[in-house]
């Protein structure tokens, strides 16, 4: 057996190379220049692409595309290097079956399982997989500028931007860049100019537009329902048409698709109180980032300690832990929802959309680099929310995270928490690493050679900076910050209503419980969101669950995205979660324009209007739909809706009852800090008010049903 494969990160070993910032792409591209054209022909020589074939990576180095993609999902030669182990004890059902690793890991999908990946661990694993792609880039770019010549012009700037250059760079599909200029050109073009030894630019293969998959596409099942032909297309692609057409299986990037979902979330129209009509033009953007913002609002002032592990429960991923106290401050906001919802949407029926296929795709570790960073602020400002206590239940008992299935070191049943070994990445011979390994990028954690751009308040006067130490009062100043960088900003909202939202529904009376003395209630307004608890297996692969106006069936308000394989049976993880009756939970913010259109639209905007009747108008202005990553219906429910008017009439059948969705209105008081408005939002008196659409569910592609 081969020795590991040792992951450093973008230091080769070499202790003393210091932090290096990644990037956003396009900022890589513009401001530095030698880093990016080092960036680029690194890439390509890891991909195969490069115009002399000699610097190219062979296809069976651990360094390379294949077998680092190949980790996420296929497994190949990397994953049996690093583990060094001749034989593994897997749990398959109550039988233990001893085989050996080349064995069991043959590339292949008919006889491959790919490894276990905890819930709990979504987050850090990851970090690693980043590392190691950084470290591999890292490798050609020192390669790249020790065979120039002394005399290159620029040379110094050359070996600096090789020693400083931090890949992935991070594609940040949060910034409001993307909502005007839609998806990247950088990622659409064929070809790319990068500055070159002599100082011209010149335009070379583009590495981040597609991989070509060097005949592993044979291995790759096609899904004609959906028109994916992933066995013919040679490359990977991104939201490929959706129309089916037998006689053209070429691969086709659609990115006018891609940019629609991204930048267009319909149009509504609403009353303005002065007898005109209105119309607002709601993005599917802005229910992307906001879901990011959610995520700084979590109540650090007043979660109890025996809580910390919960809150890191509900963060990391959108599984349902069933005897884990639920906070309805927490519920449905994770990290892998926003992360889902983007493989869906670059995806549609391409590779982004299969965890078997979606790290090939250049892209893939743009956006994990970016869900790292969203992560990496977000440990920042809570550093107490941890999963090395465990989580408590309803009744006050802690509990240990544990495995489901096994992983490739750990078995059926054991509790896995920050000690827990993220296989397959050694760090050293012996050692894996784990989840304490790789938390944080201060000095005092342990070094990952890398860091983030500082994210600024809109003033101008707040820097935060995650590589930087932090005192408890500076962290809660750095929750509003970057919950308004994510888009999450309720007065900011009110404050473009046509007129204030007048019930006393969205008014204090008296005292609150709950409510710090420390802070204030922000008046005329209450914080409307849709829970979602789901089968993540009641339909083949990946599919959205989409919110809709009951009225404006084109408007959506938001989704919640799930990211699976085609087949996942062929994923000893999927199958776990299957026959444990794993759910998926998200959550999604109602903006106060809709609150406000709604209630205007049944005469409810006004002080008469009593909580019953506002509650009740919001609770039957909603519809949902379960869609494919292409926009498939597979599943409907729509009230009221006249006879033809769309799929989900009463021509269709009832959805099964064990893939009904379950969709729930809450609503809370937002606070801010009373010496500090602009600070960290504090939600209290939070109402459940109940479940919708429970029994209107229809089954609107029975083959697509019938077969999950």
């Amino acid at each position: 057996m081969s020795q590991p494969y040792i992951v450093t990160g973008a230091s080769g070993g070499d202790p003393f190379v210091g932090v290096g910032t990644r990037y956003e792409v396009r900022e890589l591209a513009l401001l530095h220049p030698f880093q990016f054209s080092l960036f680029i022909q690194a890439l390509s020589r890891i991909m195969g692409i490069s115009p002399k074939a000699d610097e190219n990576v062979p296809r069976d180095d651990p360094a390379s595309w294949e077998q680092m993609a190949s980790i996420h999902g296929m497994i190949y030669d990397l994953a049996i290097q690093m583990l060094r182990r001749i034989q593994l004890v897997h749990q398959i059902g109550k039988d233990t079956a001893t085989m050996s690793v080349r064995a069991r890991y043959q590339p292949t999908l008919k006889s491959r399982n790919t490894p276990r990946i905890p819930a709990i661990l979504f987050p850090t694993w990851h970090r690693v997989v980043m590392l190691l792609v950084g470290q591999a880039v890292y490798l050609q770019a020192q390669k790249i500028v020790n065979s120039l010549d002394p005399e290159t012009p620029n040379i110094n700037e050359w070996k600096h931007a090789a020693q400083k250059l931090r890949f992935p760079s991070f594609l940040d599909w949060t910034t409001p860049d993307t909502l005007t200029d839609g998806f990247p050109d950088l990622f659409q073009n064929d070809s790319v100019s990068i500055l070159l030894p002599d100082g011209r630019p010149r335009p070379v293969k583009n590495p981040l537009a597609n991989y070509p998959l060097h005949g592993l596409n044979d291995q790759f099942p096609d899904r004609p329902l959906e028109n994916a032909y992933f066995k013919e297309w040679l490359r990977t692609c991104r939201c490929p048409p959706d129309e089916k057409n037998d006689q053209d299986k070429t691969a086709h990037d659609n990115y006018s698709t891609l940019n629609d979902h991204i930048q267009n979330g319909g149009t509504y129209y609403y009353d303005d109180g002065g007898g005109k009509q209105g119309a607002f033009q709601f993005p599917g953007w802005n229910g992307m980032v906001n879901s990011v913002g959610q995520l700084f609002t979590y109540p650090n002032l007043i979660l109890e300690p025996k809580l910390h592990g919960n809150a890191w429960g509900t963060f990391s991923n959108t599984k349902k832990i069933k005897d884990m106290k639920q906070i309805p401050g927490m519920k449905g906001a994770t990290l892998e929802a926003s992360h889902n919802w983007m493989h869906l949407i670059i995806g549609g029926q391409g590779h982004m959309v299969d965890n078997d296929f979606a790290a090939f795709d250049p892209i893939f570790f743009l956006h994990h680099c970016n869900v790292d960073r969203i992560y990496a602020f977000w440990e920042y400002v809570y550093p107490d929310f941890w999963m090395n206590a465990g989580y408590t239940d309803d009744n006050g008992m802690r509990h240990s995270f544990k495995a489901t299935d096994g992983t490739f070191t750990e078995k059926k049943g054991e509790k896995y928490d920050n000690n827990t070994e993220l296989s397959p990445f050694r760090k050293a011979d012996e050692d894996y690493w784990n989840s304490d390994d790789v938390r944080g990028l201060t000095p005092d954690d342990r070094q990952k050679y890398y860091t983030y751009p500082p994210i600024v308040s809109a003033d101008g006067k707040i820097s935060v900076q995650v590589d930087q130490p932090a005192t408890y009062d500076q962290r809660k100043t750095y929750l509003g910050v970057l919950a308004k960088h994510w888009q999450y900003d309720p007065p900011n909202e009110v404050a473009q209503l046509p007129r204030p939202l007048k019930p006393p529904f969205f008014r204090l009376h008296g005292g609150l419980l709950g409510l710090p003395e420390t802070h204030t209630v922000f008046e005329n307004y209450r914080l409307f969101t849709v829970t979602i608890t789901l089968n993540p297996f009641a339909f083949n692969g990946s599919h959205l669950l989409e919110v809709f106006l009951h009225d404006y069936p084109t408007v959506v308000i938001g989704a919640h995205a799930v990211l699976s394989r085609v087949d996942p049976n062929r994923c000893s993880n999927c199958v776990a979660r299957r026959d444990e009756g794993s759910m998926s939970v998200g959550r999604i913010v109602v903006p106060a324009i809709f609150i406000y259109g709604i209630l205007e639209a049944k005469g409810l905007n006004n002080e008469n209007a009593t909580n019953e009747q506002v509650v009740q108008a919001v609770k039957e202005a909603f519809g949902a739909r379960v869609t494919t990553p292409g926009h498939q219906r597979l599943a409907v429910a729509h009230p009221r809706l006249p006879v033809g008017a769309e799929p989900g009439d009463s021509s269709h059948p009832p959805l099964d009852a064990g893939k009904v969705p379950e969709l729930a209105i809450l609503s809370a008081f937002v606070s801010y800090p009373r010496d500090d408005p602009s600070g960290a939002a504090l939600h209290v008196d939070w109402q459940d008010h109940g479940k919708i659409l429970g029994d209107v569910w229809k089954n609107t592609n029975s083959e697509a049903a019938a077969s999950a």
